[in-house]
């Protein structure tokens, strides 16, 4: 049987998921510690009754932390639910998980737990970005939108080892290892990526990682994945965009989620 949900009120959020520098954090978000069975999975979970569920899939060896600076805005007008992946930030590492459409399955499961209904609009950064896309290919009928900040793409395998490495600054292990690995497999087997609003923020020269000269070419393949797609290119900011100009991701993600609720 599940267990009960443990409600948390924390508001050093940081410190408790330690993935945040020594700063604490003075936002209180709620977190749940669910059941065995869904890999006890810690979330943060707000409904707002007739809107979509906006949903924030991190990036590779990122905690749900990376959210803060965006999600408190978007939460006071849309449900929002965000969690971290088995393994970070509190997240048990006890599942069997062998594909990326393992992942996604759990976390539509965790949806439903939490109480969220579709329709969903899928965020995704980075490495979250791939599930942001499968998810939306296998449950197209539950998705109003999805919106990518400089997202990786399936078939980047192609631009070498090397450049996968410099994204992620970690060895590929464990279930990431797996997925990883058999991803570009995966994805070509896939249903074909619903034609609902797409938007795609790809981030400009940047100190810290110099962009593989194919990346925005890949973007622009994620683009064409949809009829209602938009791509910018932001200027002056690194990989997290999200983090380095929050105004302007709230700014363009409350576009998005307007061109979702009219075109339903």
């Amino acid at each position: 049987m599940f267990k009960m949900c443990i409600k948390i009120i924390i508001v050093f959020f940081c410190v408790l998921l330690n993935a945040c520098n020594s700063t604490p954090v003075e936002n209180e978000l709620e977190v749940n510690d669910v059941s065995y069975e869904l890999g006890n999975t810690v979330y943060t979970s707000i409904i707002k009754e007739g809107t979509a569920t906006i949903v924030f899939e991190s990036g590779d060896h990122d905690s749900m932390v990376t959210w803060l600076p965006i999600f408190e805005e978007i939460s006071k007008s849309s449900s929002v639910f965000a969690y971290n992946r088995p393994g970070l930030g509190g997240s048990k590492n006890n599942i069997v998980i062998k594909s990326a459409s393992d992942l996604v399955s759990r976390l539509r499961i965790l949806l439903e737990q939490a109480g969220h209904k579709p329709p969903f609009i899928l965020v995704g950064h980075s490495y979250g970005g791939i599930f942001a896309n499968i998810f939306a290919r296998n449950y197209a009928s539950e998705v109003s939108g999805v919106f990518l900040i400089d997202p990786s793409h399936p078939n980047q395998h192609k631009l070498g080892s090397n450049y996968n490495r410099s994204q992620t600054g970690r060895k590929v292990a464990g279930y990431n290892g797996v997925i990883k690995r058999n991803l570009h497999k995966e994805y070509a087997k896939l249903n074909n990526f619903p034609d609902v609003p797409l938007t795609i923020l790809t981030a400009g020269p940047f100190s810290s990682i110099k962009p593989h000269p194919k990346w925005v070419e890949l973007h622009q393949d994620l683009v064409s994945l949809s009829s209602k797609s938009k791509h910018l290119v932001i200027k002056k900011s690194g990989h997290y965009i999200h983090r380095d100009q929050p105004e302007l991701v709230i700014k363009h993600l409350k576009d998005l989620i307007l061109r979702a609720k009219k075109s339903k």
